[in-house]
Formats: C-alpha cells, sequence, structure tokens
C-alpha cells in the first residue's frame, strides 16, 4: 500500500486514499493479538494521508485499541482545513502537497532518495508543507515497535513529546507507541486546525518554532490568509501575533508540549509575528 501510494503521489496527485482501516482479514477475529496490532498500525498509517475511513469498528478490538483509534481520528478530524488547503494547493499547481513523496519535497538531498521499499520499510512522506509522516508500517507491524527516520534539513518537532531534532539526521528505530501520531511538524512549521468537528468556521493556527522569515498561505477555496514569521524569537512574554488586516494583536497561547503559538484564525485575514526576543 504505501508503495503504491507514493507512486501515485510522484506521478503527481496527491489527494490519496489507501483504503479502509482494518481490511480483509479473512476468518481473523478481533481477539487475534496479529489482528488487534495490524488495526492499531494500520489507523496511525491512514491518519497521515489525505482521508481517513474505517471498514472495521475499533469498538470490536476492546477498549485499549479503541481508545487509540478515536485519538487518532479525532487528530485527523481536527486537520481536515490544513489537508484541504494542501489539496487545493496541488490542484492549482501539479505539484502533490496533499501527500508529497520526501525526494520530491527535498530534491537536493540524495538521503531523501531510496527510502520507500519493503525491505527498510522506512515510508515517509510530507503531508502538507509542515508534517513529516513516519509512520512505523509493513511486513512486522505485529513485533516492531519503531524504525529508523530520516529528517532532512531544518529543526523537526515529535507531535507527542515535542523533542526537537536538527537536520540532516536518521533517529535509528525511532520507537513510536501504539496510538500515538507519528509525525513531526517541519518545513513551513504551520498547521491549521478546526477547534470543534464539523466546524469550518472556528479555526486555529498553530504556529511552531522551526522557523522564521518564512510566509505560510492558507486557503479554503475562496478566502486566503498568510503567515509570516517576522518574529527574532520564541519567548511569549516578548512575541506578538498581529492580524494585519484589522491592524490589531490578537491573543495567543503556547503549547506546553511542543511550544506551538495557537490563535484564532479568521479566513481571509493576514497575521504576522513580531518580537519574541529573550
Amino acid at each position: 500500500m504505501p508503495v503504491n501510494l507514493l507512486n501515485l503521489a510522484a506521478s503527481g496527485y496527491g489527494n490519496l486514499y489507501p483504503d479502509f482501516v482494518g481490511g480483509t482479514p479473512g476468518k481473523a477475529e478481533p481477539t487475534d493479538p496479529a489482528y488487534r496490532a495490524y488495526f492499531a498500525r494500520n489507523v496511525q498509517f491512514n491518519a497521515l494521508t489525505p482521508v481517513l475511513g474505517f471498514g472495521q469498528g475499533p469498538w470490536r478490538f476492546g477498549d485499549d485499541v479503541a481508545a487509540d483509534a478515536r485519538k487518532l481520528a479525532l487528530w485527523h478530524d481536527s486537520l481536515h482545513p490544513y489537508i484541504y488547503d494542501a489539496v487545493l494547493d496541488g490542484h492549482a499547481s501539479g505539484f502533490p502537497y496533499a501527500m508529497t513523496p520526501l525526494h520530491l519535497a527535498y530534491p537536493a538531498d540524495e538521503r531523501t532518495y531510496g527510502l520507500v521499499d519493503e525491505s527498510t520499510r522506512r515510508y515517509e512522506w510530507m503531508l502538507g508543507e509542515s508534517l513529516l509522516a513516519a509512520p512505523v508500517w509493513g511486513a512486522d507491524f505485529a513485533t516492531a515497535t519503531g524504525q529508523d527516520v530520516y529528517l532532512p534539513a531544518g529543526t523537526w518537532i515529535d507531535v507527542n513529546t515535542g523533542e526537537r531534532h536538527e537536520g540532516p539526521v536518521t533517529l535509528t528505530d525511532h520507537e513510536v507507541a501504539r496510538g500515538d501520531v507519528p509525525a513531526f511538524v517541519g518545513g513551513k512549521g504551520v498547521l491549521v486546525r478546526r477547534v470543534e468537528a464539523g466546524s469550518s468556521d472556528r479555526l486555529l493556527a498553530q504556529v511552531f518554532p522551526v522557523t522564521r522569515d518564512s510566509v505560510y498561505s492558507y486557503g479554503d477555496g475562496k478566502r486566503t490568509s498568510r503567515i509570516v514569521n517576522a518574529n527574532a524569537g520564541w519567548h511569549a512574554e516578548s512575541l506578538k501575533v498581529l492580524d494585519t488586516t484589522t491592524g490589531r494583536a490578537v491573543d495567543f497561547s503556547v503549547d506546553p508540549v511542543t511550544g506551538a503559538v495557537g490563535f484564532p484564525l479568521r479566513a481571509g485575514h493576514d497575521y504576522r509575528l513580531v518580537g519574541g526576543r529573550s
């Protein structure tokens, strides 16, 4: 599945669906440990693609698997604005922003080539311009707890732990617990999320401390917002987030794990981060 998906993405089609979670198990029962492990890793993989759908009810696999599946499904759901923006960018440009093989995102980095094969199982890609996906997935799903992960140049933040890594670097046997999101924030360093399921109006922008002097453009097909990192640092005491459309400062919060600066985003308004020096 990942080989096929990434081949399709390399042809320029990024809005991909990896088929429903759960597969076709034959006679396997939800109590089978191997099937439970497969389901758990399958949810993690699909949660880092543009479309997540379930073919088997997570509740059939026990409370622990169901809780992990719910966490990942809600995380994916919150990212619908961000994913939709990437799909629209791909439609306009022909570049597969929604699911970008790493060697297309970083073509000058020779180490991004040759990662995707069935023996090393280092399936990595960019979901949008800010999320690097690195799921534990492959024929060893029943026993694997981690894998080697290559991070290109730049700062990358583990979305689960907030741990920072400076690329280029290879993380050897990087462990990912079932239920965690196997991804790193880097690149443009901005996520746009909806703050309640089903809502397209209440948006939260999260700007992660990975880059400066960059511009991220978010669009919903009707309106475009630009977020500019013009800040000198990331210290909350001196940082300001300006709505440059209204000329006013907006309130923001800082995520205690990742350090991401979060603020309400109004589609069609532009924002600028300034200050932040210690």
